[in-house]
C-alpha cells in the first residue's frame, strides 16, 4: 500500500485500524450499576426499515413496556452485560473502563430501541463510563420514555455522575458517531436479532487524514498552517465473540466487498487490512466528514450490513492537533527523541487532558536511508508500532535506534486513536 502524502490526493493509511481496543482509564475494572424504569407506551415496530424511519421521523411509534424483555450494555470492544427487564424496570452492571451503548431487546432477542441523551448540541448515544467519578457506583436513569426506537431518560448523568465539561461533551458527541451507528442499528446483519446476543460484534470506525503544517530550515518544531487535504475512509470490524480475540465473521475476498453510502461511490480500494479479514477499509472520500445517512457493506448479495451514521458537526472543530518537537543527539545530526503537545485544531490552546479522548499515539516517518524499523509501506523509515500494546500514552518518544539522520526525513505523521477506535493521521512535511 502507498503512504498518504501531504501534497497529493489523499490515499489509504499505511497503518491499520485494529478491531481490538485498549482504552485506558483510571476507573478500569470498577463496576457501575445502571438502572431505570420505563413509563407506559405502545405499538413497537421491529423491522430494519421501521427502525431507520423511526430515527428520521421519531414520532412514528413508541415502545410497549410489556414487549421490552432485555437491556444490553456493551462497550467499544464488544464486551457486554445483559439483564432482564421486569415490569418495565431493570438494573444491569457495567465495567467502567470504556464508553458503553445501551439497547433494549424483545422476545427472540429482537431489537427494540436504544438510549440517547438529547439535551446537547448533538445527541449523545453512549455513556462514557470511564469518566464516572471515583465515588460513583450507580447511575439511575430515572423514568425512560420512548418515541420510536429512541429511548430517553428523565435523569441526565452528564455533569453529575459523568465528569465532562460542556466543550468536552460536544467533542464526545462528535467522536461518538461511529459507535452510535452500532448502537442505533445493533442488528447490523438484519436477521431480526441483536448481534451481540448472537456472539457477533460488528462496528465501524472512521480514519481521518490531514496535513497540519511543515518543518523547514533548521527548525525542530513545525510551523502549523490551516488544515488541508482532509479526507476520510470507513473501516469495518466484524468478529465473533467480541473483537478482542474474536475470529472473522465473513470469509470475504477483496473484490467482493462493496461499501455504499451518501457521498460515496461503490467499491473497496485496498485489500483486507488484516490477515484474518476482520478489518475492511472503504475508498477515501475527500469531504470534511461522513454525511448523515444509511451506509451498507455487502459481499455481492450473500451478506449485507446496514449502519446509520448520525449527523456530525464540522470535524475540524473537534479534531485534535498534535504539534511535535524533534530533539537531536549531541552530534546535531541524528535524532534522539520526539515530544509533542496536543492543541485545539485552530492552534489557539493547549489541551490539558487529551487522554480523556485519546487511547494512544503512533509516530511514522518517511524519508531516505536505511529504515530503523520494519517499513509498513514504501518510503517509511520509522514506525513506533500500530498494535494497541505499542501505542504511546506519554508526551514523548525516544527512538528505538539512534542513527536516524534528521536531514533524511521528509515526512512526520502523528497518528492517534480516539476512545472509540477512530484513527487520525496528522501529517507534517519536512524540508531542509
Amino acid at each position: 500500500m502507498k503512504k498518504y502524502l501531504l501534497f497529493i490526493v489523499c490515499i489509504f493509511l499505511c497503518s491499520s485500524l485494529c478491531c481490538s481496543d485498549s482504552s485506558k482509564s483510571s476507573s478500569s475494572g470498577k463496576s457501575i450499576a445502571i438502572k431505570g424504569a420505563f413509563s407506559g407506551a405502545k405499538g413497537a415496530k421491529l423491522s430494519l426499515f421501521d427502525r431507520i424511519v423511526s430515527f428520521i421521523i421519531p414520532s412514528a411509534y413508541a415502545l410497549d413496556v410489556s414487549d421490552v424483555k432485555t437491556v444490553i450494555v456493551f462497550n467499544t470492544d464488544g464486551s457486554f452485560s445483559a439483564a432482564d427487564v421486569t415490569n418495565g424496570s431493570f438494573s444491569v452492571n457495567a465495567t467502567a473502563s470504556k464508553p458503553v451503548g445501551i439497547v433494549f431487546a424483545g422476545s427472540g432477542n429482537s431489537y427494540l430501541g436504544y438510549l440517547t441523551f438529547s439535551n446537547f448540541s448533538s445527541n449523545i448515544n453512549s455513556l462514557p463510563l470511564q469518566q464516572a467519578g471515583s465515588d460513583i457506583t450507580e447511575i439511575d436513569l430515572g423514568t425512560l420514555t420512548s418515541t420510536g426506537a429512541v429511548v430517553e431518560s428523565s435523569n441526565n448523568p452528564f455533569g453529575s455522575a459523568i465528569d465532562l465539561t460542556a466543550d468536552e461533551q460536544d467533542m464526545y458527541a462528535q467522536l461518538n458517531s461511529t459507535f452510535a451507528a452500532t448502537i442505533i442499528t445493533p442488528d447490523v446483519d438484519g436477521n431480526g436479532q441483536v448481534d451481540l446476543l448472537e456472539n457477533k460484534f460488528i462496528n465501524l470506525h472512521i480514519a481521518y487524514h490531514y496535513s497540519a503544517g511543515s518543518f523547514s530550515g533548521s527548525s525542530l518544531t513545525p510551523a502549523v498552517s490551516s488544515v488541508s487535504g482532509l479526507c476520510w475512509n470507513l473501516v469495518l470490524c466484524a468478529a465473533d465473540g467480541g473483537s478482542n480475540g474474536g475470529t472473522a465473521l465473513y470469509n470475504w475476498t477483496t473484490s467482493s466487498v462493496l461499501f455504499t453510502g451518501p457521498g460515496m461511490s461503490t467499491g473497496l480500494n485496498n485489500s483486507s487490512l488484516s490477515n484474518d479479514s476482520k478489518n475492511w477499509g472503504s475508498e477515501n472520500v475527500s469531504t470534511s466528514c461522513p454525511t448523515e445517512g444509511t451506509y451498507t457493506i455487502s459481499d455481492g448479495g450473500v451478506n449485507t450490513l446496514t449502519f446509520y451514521i448520525t449527523s456530525q458537526t464540522d470535524p475540524l472543530k473537534n479534531l485534535i492537533l498534535i504539534v511535535p518537537t524533534v530533539t537531536l543527539n549531541s552530534d546535531n545530526n541524528t535524532m534522539n527523541k520526539i515530544s509533542w503537545i496536543f492543541k485545539t485544531m485552530d492552534n489557539s490552546a493547549v489541551i490539558s487532558d487529551p487522554f480523556k479522548f485519546i487511547q494512544g499515539v503512533k509516530i511514522q516517518m518517511n524519508g531516505t536511508g536505511t529504515a530503523c524499523t520494519t517499513p509498513e509501506c514504501t518510503g517509511q523509515i520509522y514506525s513506533s508500532g500500530g498494535n494497541p500494546s505499542q501505542w504511546i500514552t506519554e508526551l514523548e518518544h525516544t527512538f528505538t535506534c539512534q542513527n536516524i539522520i534528521w536531514t533524511n526525513v521528509t515526512t512526520i505523521n502523528m497518528v492517534y486513536w480516539d476512545i472509540f477506535g477512530n484513527q487520525y493521521e496528522c501529517g507534517y512535511s519536512v524540508s531542509h
